[in-house]
């Protein structure tokens, strides 16, 4: 059976730890892995406590806009602080959105982002500038409406 639908097919689960940065790089590519020029686009992360509806901001656990490492050769990414995982340790879902020039908007991915307790609390005050991304996501457009995400190793930006 074949099935139409503007949602990712499979969900891409995140565990993190409690009050520990974290560092995601997406990397936007077409139907024949040649890199999408995102000049214009918009990259959000949003996650929120279950149930939620519509515009329920005081519901937001984090909102974050993705910074751009290469616009034109698709490379974004997210750079948590410890900051913003200094919340209660549970499952909370999430959804990372890429809106264009245009206003349209396409869910990239969503799952569950489960935050872990630690012991280990001194490091929340602490700022990182930049990092080398632990963990990337390697995007697929297919036109408007459908996506491949596949999760890998991150490569150094520009190689």
């Amino acid at each position: 059976m074949s099935t139409l639908t503007n949602s990712p097919l499979q969900p891409i689960n995140i565990r993190l730890e409690r009050r520990k940065s974290f560092t995601l790089a997406l990397f936007f590519k077409d139907t024949r892995a040649r890199v999408v020029d995102l000049t214009g686009c918009q990259v959000r992360f949003v996650a929120k406590r279950a149930p939620y509806q519509g515009d329920d901001m005081d519901n937001v656990i984090l909102s974050e806009n993705a910074v751009a490492t290469d616009i034109e050769q698709g490379e974004l990414r997210f750079n948590f602080q410890a900051r913003d995982f200094d919340i209660a340790p549970e499952v909370y879902n999430y959804v990372i959105v890429l809106q264009d020039e245009d206003g349209y908007s396409s869910v990239v991915t969503k799952g569950e982002l489960e935050i872990l307790d630690n012991p280990e609390a001194q490091s929340v005050d602490v700022d990182y500038n930049e990092s080398s991304p632990p963990s990337a996501l390697q995007i697929r457009l297919r036109g408007k409406i459908a996506l491949e995400v596949a999760v890998g190793y991150v490569r150094e930006p520009n190689t």
